[in-house]
């Protein structure tokens, strides 16, 4: 299916058809008035060229529901709960799950994002071991699309609290491809236009072609953390490339989104999670707003998926605090990004008695001197300083 660069092309060449339309329908149907700005009459002959084209509009992606092979997607969801600020609707899915606490990752990647990212990259090892898809390439595209599922918002089911979905593909937005419906608004809520879904930003027809059940819950669902991951490797791999080649990977990312700045963008912060450093400015090119969402599939078909797969990994428990023997301060662990924990060895700290300076007790007293001997052969008393030594008794 054509990818929104093809998508723009068409809608320039079909401009001169639109405006042909309008002068035919007469002066009642013309472009807004003097007070429009150009944006809104641009818009307003992109939509009448693609009125005077149907039933088949140029710049509309049809794609029809393809069941995923030992997987069913998502149910449709219950009526949405719009949150306050009435943007994001809350995911129903997730209110039967907690919060979950995970070890944080590198340069502040959530706790169960890391866990969603490198368990889909182990399970990716066991589907399609030639791709060689590392954890933090899925990382850069999450951090990219959804800021890592808006901060890791999601319960321990995986399920993200809110729904993350991005701008309705309607032509409303410079730049924007005009997509119309794929899935009967259930993935999307729109049941007119398609508009990217859940934390790694998927659109519905490109969903039905990739998702997968990352989490083992019956359910291959885009907004659950675990499955959109999972579903993101398959993308990634189904070119059948090796992801240790350079070339291989911007192939990938490209698939994913066709935009160079957008590739650039995930590349260095693949890399700075990959590395622990920060990624520099001139590494993170500017992404226009069409550049954050996903196409349709080209018809590259993903790796076959096994029935029954490992559940992901649930956080360890925290160990008991170490102490230095005989004191009570806890064992040092230095923790650097990127690298395992390393904890300092521990020091046994030598006992070491200072004199006593004040309040000391008195010392031990003298011990007492020998008695003399009596006995012929024993030795007398010793002679006093001075003085001579005793003779010898006469034979």
């Amino acid at each position: 299916m054509p990818h929104r660069w093809q998508t723009r092309a068409a809608l320039i060449a079909l401009l001169p058809l639109g405006l042909a339309a309008l002068a035919a329908a007469g002066p009642g149907t013309g472009l807004p008035g003097s007070h429009a700005s150009p944006a809104e009459r641009s818009m307003q002959v992109r939509i009448t060229a693609q009125e005077a084209t149907r039933p088949t509009p140029a710049g509309v992606v049809d794609s029809a529901l393809r069941p995923i092979p030992s997987y069913r997607t998502a149910p449709a969801p219950a009526a949405s709960v719009p949150t306050a600020g009435g943007d994001a609707p809350v995911n129903p899915a997730a209110l039967v799950g907690d919060v979950v606490q995970y070890a944080p990752g590198p340069l502040g990647i959530p706790g169960i994002m890391l866990n969603a990212y490198k368990h889909a990259a182990d399970l990716m090892a066991q589907v399609q071991p030639s791709c060689g898809l590392p954890w933090y390439l899925l990382a850069g595209i999450g951090k990219i699309e959804s800021g890592h599922a808006s901060g890791g918002a999601a319960d321990s089911r995986g399920n993200t609290t809110t729904k993350i979905l991005g701008p309705v593909l309607d032509g409303h937005l410079a730049g924007n491809a005009v997509i119309t419906d794929t899935d009967g608004g259930a993935l999307d809520g729109h049941a007119s236009y398609d508009r990217a879904v859940g934390p790694m930003q998927f659109m519905p027809g490109t969903w039905n072609h990739y998702g997968a059940d990352g989490n083992n819950d019956g359910a291959a669902d885009p907004n659950n953390v675990y499955d959109a991951t999972f579903a993101a490797g398959r993308l990634l791999c189904a070119s059948g490339a090796n992801l240790s080649d350079p070339a291989a990977t911007t192939g990938a990312i490209l698939t994913y989104n066709h935009s160079m700045a957008y590739v650039k963008n995930v590349q260095a912060w693949a890399h700075a999670y990959a590395t622990g450093a920060y990624p520099t400015p001139s590494e993170l090119p500017p992404i226009s707003p069409d550049d954050k969402a996903i196409d349709a599939p080209d018809g590259a078909d993903p790796a076959p998926t096994p029935e029954v797969l490992p559940d992901p990994p649930a956080p360890a428990e925290a160990p008991e605090p170490e102490t230095l023997p005989g004191t009570d301060i806890p064992a040092t662990t230095v923790e650097v990004p990127g690298l395992p924990p390393v904890q300092l060895p521990k020091i046994e700290l030598p006992k070491i008695e200072l004199p006593c300076l004040f309040n000391c007790p008195p010392p031990p007293p003298a011990p007492e001197p020998a008695p003399p001997a009596t006995d012929e052969g024993a030795p007398g008393a010793a002679p006093a300083p001075g003085q001579p030594a005793p003779a010898p008794p006469a034979p």
